[in-house]
């Protein structure tokens, strides 16, 4: 026991005479930067344009699949807000399934599925990738749209809409991005209750349609799978999908200030004030 003591207090000084010898009036040098290695995609294109890229990583037993749709800054005009309200009602439900069903099944399986204007996402364990990636491509191909739900999306922009009318940070942001583009720019323009309101579900079902396409699609699998797989995959869940074919807007060229501009916006129930210099 004495033996373990005397140990125990020698290593105690060593440290303690080694920390002494440091010199903490110079920063510390940095390590060596961590070594990421990916791996080169396979990659290849189903016949309706969708290409198809693959990344093999086994060293977890989980895959992850996105499918992004290169549309280009969409300019929405008097109805801004509707690609927004489009990607909401992508997650309300499929023809075969209710919203309630498809939350049970990607629950049951313990995935990650979500949708969006720009596309979906699927994450999950290898064992259930499959059935999780079979309903993205559910949800993505076959919305129903439900009135209910889109009247209660609606309703939730609406709201945060007001609430944001509080905040400076938000008008700074519209009003910064309004002038520094222009309002008809799609980077100008921002959603607003009257925008909001000018939409209706068939503004939201012509939207889908026109945007959520195979053109121009990209579809990208990473983790424990083979290449072969994925392609198998793929092409059972968008191999015999069609749809509108997606041209890239042309933007008129922004105009640069020729001198510097104040602009000032009276929020009197801020409660503090908001500066950007752009």
């Amino acid at each position: 026991m004495k033996k373990l003591v005397m140990i125990a207090v020698a290593a105690f000084c060593a440290q303690t005479l080694s920390a002494q010898n440091i010199d903490r009036t110079h920063k510390p040098a940095p390590g060596p930067a961590p070594v990421v290695t990916i791996g080169d995609p396979t990659i290849y294109k189903l016949p309706n344009g969708i290409t198809v890229l693959i990344v093999e990583n086994h060293k977890l037993p989980k895959v992850t699949a996105t499918y992004s749709i290169d549309a280009g800054p969409i300019t929405e005009g008097n109805k801004a807000g509707v690609t927004s309200l489009m990607g909401g009602m992508l997650n309300e439900g499929t023809i075969t399934k209710t919203k309630v069903q498809f939350d049970e099944a990607v629950d049951k399986l313990g995935a990650n599925v979500s949708l969006n204007a720009g596309g979906g996402y699927a994450s999950a364990l290898t064992r259930y990738f499959p059935t999780a990636f079979m309903l993205m491509a559910d949800g993505l191909r076959n919305p129903v749209f439900p009135q209910a739900s889109f009247d209660k999306l609606k309703s939730q922009t609406l709201t945060g809409l007001k609430s944001s009318e509080k905040s400076a940070s938000a008008i700074s942001a519209r009003v910064v991005n309004a002038l520094s583009y222009g309002k008809n720019n799609p980077y100008g323009e921002f959603e607003s209750e009257k925008s909001i309101n000018n939409i209706g579900l068939a503004d939201v079902k012509a939207e889908y349609k026109k945007y959520v396409t195979p053109s121009r699609g990209y579809l990208t699998f990473v983790g424990d799978i083979k290449p072969a797989d994925a392609k198998a995959l793929a092409e059972k869940a968008f191999g015999n999908w069609t749809g509108t074919t997606l041209k890239l807007p042309i933007l008129k060229p922004v105009t640069n200030p020729t001198k510097t501009e104040v602009d000032v916006v009276d929020v009197s129930n801020a409660v503090q004030s908001e500066i950007t210099v752009t």
